[in-house]
């Protein structure tokens, strides 16, 4: 936000609603309950398709995270996938660190590009 800031004169609210629009594409970080889950929600069972529309990507998309390792296998029952909801939101939240990482690193190139600092 400070890049746009220093190029673009923006109202606060014109600035609060670029930041609420960043967020929202880069995906919002899970916010940290102080409550435990409950053991049988943690071991709750989803479809390919259920998993998918929990973290809102494609189930494609989803299948291919399978079969490269990054989001483990519960089992396999005839052709269909089952995962565990806590390994699919353990994925996602290591997902929304590497991008929130490579958006972090982007800006400071950008930075130092424009202002050599």
């Amino acid at each position: 936000m400070e890049i746009v800031s220093r190029h673009v004169s923006l109202s606060r609210s014109a600035l609060a609603g670029l930041r609420k629009d960043l967020l929202l594409a880069l995906g919002n970080p899970p916010q940290v309950s102080t409550v435990a889950e409950p053991a049988a929600l943690a071991l709750e069972v989803l479809s390919t398709e259920e998993a998918a529309q929990l973290v809102g990507v494609s189930r494609p998309y989803l299948v291919k995270q399978i079969e490269l390792g990054r989001i483990p296998l519960h089992q396999k029952v005839g052709n269909q996938r089952r995962l565990l909801k806590r390994d699919v939101l353990a994925w996602q939240t290591r997902e929304r660190r590497s991008q929130s990482a490579a958006f972090t690193k982007l800006a400071g190139e950008l930075d130092t590009e424009l202002f050599g600092s």
